[in-house]
């Protein structure tokens, strides 16, 4: 799947109605006052697995496409790989996900008012803060159609930054 949305900031421009208009081409020509992003999915399935991997990019600049350390490039990441029975009713998972500086944040540029991936007070996005990586590892015996019992592994690592902090806020 491919996507792309717009969160637009105390107005709505008409070019966001129209389901042809390139969201990233009509925010910026609007002057860049809302927040876009967008992404894609693949999954791959294959004889007894499947492999997937999930890209967000939130208010890329593509003139700085390669820069992941540039403050206007912001995205996510997840990758991983499930093997169905790698032993006969044994599953096994491994997985990465990478989110990066000031993720599901973003400052309105009218006066302090911002804005982020929210709901009262608990962001829409994955459950890790901004800044943050995961590794993850799941083995799951299946004992019946309606019973599974399974083993965890994960490893989290967060530096500096919340939604609630935004890139221009950072300095």
């Amino acid at each position: 799947s491919i996507y792309e949305t717009v969160v637009y900031s105390h107005r709505l421009a008409l070019s966001y109605i129209n389901p042809f208009s390139l969201y990233y081409i009509s925010e910026v020509s609007e002057g860049d006052r809302d927040n876009k992003f967008g992404g894609m999915d693949f999954v791959f399935r294959f004889m007894e697995s499947k492999l997937y991997f999930s890209l967000f990019l939130d208010d890329w600049d593509f003139g700085e496409a390669l820069n992941l350390n540039y403050y206007h490039n912001i995205g996510a990441i997840t990758a991983g790989y499930k093997i169905y029975d790698v032993v006969p009713k044994f599953d096994l998972t491994l997985e990465y996900t990478y989110l990066s500086h000031w993720m599901y944040s973003h400052k309105l540029f009218s006066g302090n008012n911002r804005s982020n991936y929210s709901h009262y007070g608990s962001s829409v996005g994955h459950y890790l803060p901004p800044n943050s990586q995961l590794a993850f590892a799941d083995i799951t015996y299946n004992y019946s159609p309606n019973l599974e019992v399974g083993l965890s592994f994960l490893f989290t690592q967060h530096s500096l930054g919340d939604i609630n902090t935004h890139a221009h806020d950072a300095s």
